[in-house]
């Protein structure tokens, strides 16, 4: 009954009830309104499910090294700051890097080309994705870098503007790096602190980090140093 009336008064002292029954505009209103709640609360359940089924699917496929490299990009020395909020930064710019429009990643390979072209390309022309070609590349990409870009604090800006304004913070010159890379499908990442940002990128036995912003580089094979970069102003 309370669903089709109205309680417009309860006396206090005899207890009495003073009601009116509702309009038919008024019922259906509140009909309306309950299937609306009801619609919204099952797709509130239904997100729920979604989210709760996924989680449990995805630490079943994956171990924490997976986990490890998706949010730190790449391997970690402190696992302890794998949640920190240096961390979740550097998951938004692998984010924004992953997502770059189609026309952003041509010239980002223009670029690179460029770059790369010399000392990594094969004598007939064509590119070969191998041990050596990537080494190169990722050596190549940080040397023109660590020439060209000056550090400079400033807002955070596309990969594409910090190398043709040629300066950046850390954030920024690591961004334009892991992008020139992505240009040719060797899948580095943003590794971040709290306070800094450099690359990682894990391929075979190797292990390449490249930090643009301190002029350092270093290649490392099943744990061995093979290649080691520092700039004297880094």
């Amino acid at each position: 009954m309370s669903k089709t009336l109205n309680v417009n008064y309860v006396c206090k002292e005899c207890g009495h009830v003073d009601i009116v029954k509702k309009t038919k505009k008024q019922q259906a209103f509140f009909i309306a309104k309950a299937g609306i709640k009801g619609i919204l609360l099952a797709i509130m359940i239904g997100f729920a499910l979604m989210g709760f089924i996924g989680t449990i699917q995805f630490f079943q496929e994956v171990d924490m090294n997976d986990i490890e490299y998706f949010f730190y990009g790449g391997d970690s020395d402190d696992q302890e700051s794998l949640f920190s909020l240096g961390n979740v930064w550097g998951a938004y710019l692998n984010f924004k890097v992953d997502h770059l429009s189609n026309g952003d990643q041509d010239i980002l390979w223009h670029i690179t080309k460029n770059i790369t072209h010399d000392p990594c390309y094969q004598e007939d022309g064509e590119y070969y994705y191998n041990n050596k070609t990537v080494l190169c590349v990722t050596e190549a990409i940080y040397d023109h870098l660590v020439s060209t870009i000056e550090y400079e604090e400033g807002n955070a800006q596309d990969p594409i503007r910090t190398y043709y304004e040629g300066s950046g913070d850390c954030d920024e010159m690591t961004t334009l790096y892991v992008a020139l890379l992505a240009s040719h499908f060797i899948d580095a990442k943003i590794q971040c602190t709290n306070v800094h940002c450099w690359a990682i990128l894990s391929y075979d036995d190797y292990l390449i980090k490249s930090d643009i912003a301190k002029g350092y580089y270093r290649v490392t094979k099943n744990g061995t140093t093979i290649t080691e970069k520092e700039e004297e102003d880094g």
